[in-house]
């Protein structure tokens, strides 16, 4: 096996939430994860978690 070479990244989502620059919960989706209708937030820098069934990931989103 070739060490540099990686193996594909399996992350089954769980649910998805989106916190305020403040640390507050403002959205969570559980289902459909195909498309996040982000239209209802204010423009704003956001936290994106994405939850799997061992580990979550987290990531940095502006909305303009």
């Amino acid at each position: 096996m070739d060490k540099n070479k990686k193996s594909p990244l399996i992350f089954k989502l769980k649910s998805i939430e989106i916190y305020s620059i403040l640390g507050k919960r403002v959205m969570k989706i559980t289902e459909h994860f195909n498309k996040i209708d982000l239209s209802k937030l204010k423009p704003s820098l956001y936290i994106l978690k994405l939850n799997s069934e061992n580990s979550s990931t987290v990531f940095k989103i502006i909305k303009d």
